[in-house]
């Protein structure tokens, strides 16, 4: 029996740094996603746990203006996990993560988008 696999994320938070490239007629948007976590210690005071998250996308036909995705504003992403591995200039291999977009919407502006991954 083939058991159902499934690899989806969605998060919302504030968006970092975003860089707009272009390829042929094609555009992607590279932005990092910041989500907190706030818990509190031993002694009661609150903590603020920031994760940040890099994210991808493809423009198409469904999908807004990249430029509307700029830093501070409040998105929602729902996409699917990739992992890929670099070798660096001296010979240590890191891996990293990337969150492919799926859907993102624009809260600030309750403007919602879908692209393809």
């Amino acid at each position: 029996m083939k058991m159902e696999q499934l690899n989806r994320i969605e998060i919302i938070g504030r968006v970092g740094n975003a860089t707009v490239n272009k390829y042929g007629e094609a555009q992607t948007i590279r932005f990092s996603v910041a989500t907190d976590y706030v818990y509190k210690d031993k002694t009661g005071t609150p903590v603020i746990e920031t994760t940040w998250h890099n994210v991808s996308a493809w423009e198409n036909k469904n999908f807004p203006d990249l430029f509307e995705i700029t830093r501070g504003k409040t998105v929602r992403v729902v996409g699917r996990v990739r992992q890929y591995k670099i070798t660096t200039p001296e010979g240590a291999e890191r891996t990293f993560s990337d969150i492919y977009a799926g859907t993102i919407e624009i809260l600030d502006q309750a403007v919602t988008a879908q692209c393809s991954f």
